[in-house]
């Protein structure tokens, strides 16, 4: 009898103990779709955060890009080929986007700084482009060719304007600009200097035609004393005069 009333005191422990067991958990962790629930974190602290796909590959980086001067970046990846896709920066002077290429060559620049803002379409292997740029002076357009030099020029600042195109060879060209006194249209040889301007101003207009060299050639103009006419030898010396 003894043994049997020892046995169901030891089964009646048991029970007990397993009861506070389930109990004890059941306040610490909360029921069982709580424990289920995805945890929410307040605050993450790191240098750089990475997100990755399920194969492993990198989809995102916010962070740190001190290469490129940048205090922050977020930089989108084209997971297949593992080449960024769209950088997001904000530095000391501004914020700039880039957008790349399947090659991973930039393609598109947005970018804002103290003094303006710039815009600039790149062609494939960085040649050839489009840039718009505005600053504390006025407004830039620039289009470039595939050789990398400039073939069209437009400029706007407080005194006027002026537009340049430029031959194949990155010398000659046609320059017109206006400002506050005058207008002016020139002429460039291949060597870059003017072969024809056309000058006006307050007092009159001149009409030049100069050497190769940009010395020597004919000068028409007319003042407020009146018109004439002035031909000049190589040396840039006058050879004669009309009147």
């Amino acid at each position: 009898m003894r043994q049997k009333l020892e046995k169901f005191a030891y089964m009646v422990l048991g029970a007990l103990i397993a009861l506070f067991g389930y109990m004890f958990g059941t306040m610490n962790s909360g029921n069982l779709d709580a424990q289920l629930e995805t945890p929410v974190v307040d605050k993450i602290v790191c240098r750089q955060l990475e997100v990755i796909n399920s194969q492993g590959k990198t989809l995102a980086i916010l962070g740190e890009e001190a290469r490129i001067g940048a205090t922050s970046i977020l930089r989108i990846y084209d997971a297949g080929r593992q080449l960024p896709a769209i950088d997001l920066l904000n530095g000391d002077t501004g914020g700039a986007v880039f957008v790349y290429g399947k090659d991973g060559e930039l393609g598109v620049v947005l970018d804002n700084d103290a003094v303006g803002g710039t815009v600039a379409a790149i062609g494939k292997d960085s040649k050839g482009s489009a840039r718009l740029r505005n600053d504390g002076v006025g407004g830039v357009v620039s289009i470039g060719r595939k050789d990398g030099k400039v073939g069209v020029f437009l400029r706007n600042d407080g005194a006027g304007g002026y537009v340049s195109v430029y031959g194949k060879d990155g010398n000659s060209g046609v320059h017109l600009g206006n400002d506050e006194n005058s207008g002016i249209v020139a002429l460039c040889g291949d060597d870059g200097k003017p072969g024809i301007g056309l000058d006006s101003d307050a007092f009159g207009g001149t009409l030049t035609v100069a050497g190769k060299d940009g010395k020597g050639g004919v000068v028409l103009y007319n003042d407020d004393t009146g018109g004439g006419v002035v031909v000049e030898n190589k040396l840039g010396k006058p050879r004669g005069s009309l009147p």
